[in-house]
């Protein structure tokens, strides 16, 4: 697992790098309000997304992880109807949203509409999750790089005015029917035409079970992207291009933890159903043991000097992202845990008590994020986000509860916390002492990365070994 997120996360930090090279470039190339509009659009393509996966991305991989289907060659008829039944979908989605293109308030609004209609297209073959079930984690790697070198290679060339921002999600679209091109060969399970009684036979088990993760999904883009679009009805288009730039960056920094769930789900599929607490519990430790000390990373260098790296990077015109990047990136830590115990309901084939956990988070955040946000604007779509999360993590933690042991899980937290807390003073102190103001944020984000990652070093035997 170590091996797989290592190059994983390799790939992730290339690409992440890439992302934000294009990110930064994109909104200085055409500008806040712009750049809420791309937001926008991106938060209701999301929908649409979502759908056309059809939540078949975790039940593929858990199936071909848990070697339950009865030969190879249902295997193989297997992949062929997620990706049958994907087209579909992504028919039936494209239809939707070029006709809400076509009806848009504004040319650029129906031009992005209709690129985003485009860009579901490179849905139908799910790369990634054959390659994840194969456990080829290296391929992965390199595709998602492969992936992120294109994008950024195509919006250099031909993005170099706002007119054109709705080149944006067609060259993501693009990108990934390129790499999909150029990494298929690497995938070893074929694609076979299914007989009438595979077809049938497999369209009801997916169905059954990809369901209640569709259902879990698509609430859970209310809870984030639901507020972008919120945000745009109840504030201005300016306020609305900076909450989307805070939330790209929550967004590039909550991909720095999926390497880790990418790893470790295949495993979580294979131990769950049959094994001991013990052996869950050492399991889910694996995966949060490195994604919670990100997560308090990424939180403690944004309230050090999110402002000063977002006027560095984006300009001055984007520095009022901060607060919202601040509080977004908080979110992550309830999200470093909470996600493990999500994969973990859907490896024991628990997707019901997923939903029901995200399905009551949800309504209390829809309710909350309609008042805070007619009421505090973008202000109030953080604090809903960051809300809802710290809910989510409580509900499946009382889920899960009995089927693992809490008491090492919540031990291996608090330390991670109070080694945050140690780390992040210091850093502070750091940053009041130093009274150049241009140079403070950067010296005290700078120590607290340094003494947070050596203390975490340092107690590496305790953090990854220890039995508490």
């Amino acid at each position: 697992m170590h091996k797989g997120t290592s190059k994983l996360w390799i790939a992730e930090i290339t690409g992440r790098i890439l992302t934000a090279a294009a990110a930064v470039y994109t909104a200085r190339v055409i500008g806040v309000e712009s750049y809420g509009l791309v937001g926008y659009v991106a938060a209701v393509s999301s929908y649409f997304s979502v759908f056309v996966r059809f939540g078949t991305d975790f039940i593929l991989v858990r199936e071909l992880s848990r070697d339950v289907l009865k030969s190879p060659d249902e295997k193989n008829a297997f992949r062929a109807v997620v990706i049958f039944l994907r087209l579909i979908f992504a028919l039936c989605s494209a239809i939707v949203m070029i006709y809400i293109g076509i009806n848009a308030e504004s040319e650029l609004l129906s031009k992005l509409y209709f690129a985003n209609a485009f860009a579901l297209t490179a849905l139908l073959l799910p790369l990634d999750v054959l390659l994840q079930s194969e456990e080829k984690f290296g391929t992965v790697a390199v595709s998602r790089v492969f992936f992120n070198a294109c994008n950024l290679f195509f919006i250099f060339v031909f993005l170099n005015d706002s007119s054109i921002a709705w080149w944006i999600p067609l060259a993501s679209g693009l990108s990934m029917i390129v790499t999909q091109l150029f990494f298929f060969q690497r995938v070893q399970g074929k694609i076979i035409v299914p007989s009438v009684v595979q077809f049938k036979h497999l369209s009801i088990f997916l169905f059954k079970e990809s369901t209640p993760v569709l259902l879990s999904m698509l609430l859970l883009l209310m809870v984030g992207q639901l507020g972008i679009i919120l945000v745009k009805h109840f504030a201005s288009a300016y306020e609305l291009g900076l909450y989307v730039t805070g939330y790209k960056i929550y967004d590039i920094a909550n991909a720095m933890l999926v390497p880790v769930s990418t790893t470790l789900f295949p495993q979580l599929s294979k131990i769950w159903s049959g094994s001991t607490k013990a052996v869950r519990t050492t399991t889910l430790l694996e995966g949060i043991k490195i994604a919670l000390p990100i997560s308090l990373l990424a939180v403690g260098v944004s309230l050090l000097c999110g402002k000063e790296l977002l006027a560095l990077f984006f300009g001055e015109r984007f520095s009022g992202s901060d607060v919202y990047m601040s509080i977004l990136l908080m979110t992550l830590a309830f999200r470093s845990i909470s996600m493990f115990f999500a994969n973990a309901l859907v490896a024991g084939g628990k997707q019901n008590l997923h939903f029901v956990v995200t399905a009551l988070m949800v309504f209390i955040n829809l309710i909350l994020s309609y008042v805070i946000i007619k009421n505090y604007g973008a202000y109030g779509a953080a604090w809903s986000n960051l809300i809802a999360f710290a809910i989510e993590l409580i509900g499946f933690t009382v889920v899960i509860w009995k089927q693992v042991d809490g008491r090492e899980i919540f031990a291996t937290v608090f330390m991670s916390i109070l080694v945050w807390m140690f780390a992040y003073g210091i850093g502070f102190l750091t940053t009041t002492a130093i009274r150049i103001e241009i140079y403070s944020s950067f010296i005290g984000s700078a120590a607290f990365v340094i003494i947070f990652m050596g203390i975490v070093f340092r107690f590496r035997t305790y953090l990854n070994d220890k039995r508490i």
